[in-house]
């Protein structure tokens, strides 16, 4: 349910978005929910990484995590045209960087 129009523009807002997963960890299953709320579209930004360098859209959001217990953080993401996520990040309620991924190789 996680929805990127084609059209995205600075400022916009999209939809909240929901994740539901079923993980099996040494043959106990686990179900994982994870709401993604208040996601907007904040600045186009060009992003290098080993893989290049892309023209992006940053989006931020608030993530409600359940696995068993409840888990809140902000994401950071930008995402490219024909590519997907080039660069994220994640980050507690307090602000501080919890972690962080980056596109490392990319096949045309």
């Amino acid at each position: 349910n996680v929805e990127f129009p084609n059209n995205l523009k600075v400022g916009q807002t999209l939809k909240d978005a929901n994740l539901k997963m079923t993980l099996n960890m040494s043959g106990i299953k686990m179900n994982m929910t994870m709401d993604m709320l208040n996601r907007t579209v904040d600045a186009k930004e060009s992003v290098t990484t080993t893989a290049g360098t892309f023209d992006c859209f940053v989006l931020s959001y608030d993530t409600e995590m359940k696995m068993g217990m409840k888990m809140n953080f902000k994401n950071k993401e930008w995402i490219a045209k024909g590519v997907g996520v080039v660069k994220s990040e994640n980050y507690n309620k307090k602000g501080k960087l919890m972690g962080y991924s980056e596109l490392t190789s990319f096949t045309k």
